[in-house]
């Protein structure tokens, strides 16, 4: 059963929210830009740095019909410059094999191929 916050972020932003019992991952398709925007992660301190983060990003191509998913060619990915330990998020997410797309006073946006 999902969580009240994903029923939110999917009705009120249109997103899609994928929940385990250590995290969860909310993202955005958007295929005008041939594009899967993650909006949001967050793992447990108590499980992170074992790859589940790495794990549930990966779970967005299993959530995507196979007839759809030719359609996508990026996946991006921001960090909030203002938020707590933004820098560790950073770290995860240029080690998933994203780079640097655009670098803004309060935040940066990632890209990388799918």
């Amino acid at each position: 059963m999902k969580s009240l916050y994903a029923k939110y972020v999917e009705e009120r932003r249109g997103a899609y929210v994928i929940e385990e019992e250590y995290g969860f991952i909310s993202f955005e398709l958007r295929p005008t830009y041939s594009t899967i925007f993650i909006k949001d992660l967050y793992i447990l301190p108590e499980y992170r740095r074992n790859g589940l983060g790495t794990d549930i990003t990966y779970a967005i191509l299993n959530t995507i019909d196979k007839e759809e998913l030719h359609k996508y060619k990026f996946a991006m990915a921001n960090t909030d410059k203002t938020s707590n330990n933004w820098e560790l998020s950073e770290k995860m997410i240029l080690a998933n094999g994203f780079s640097l797309f655009k670098d803004f006073s309060t935040y940066r946006e990632y890209i990388r191929s799918i």
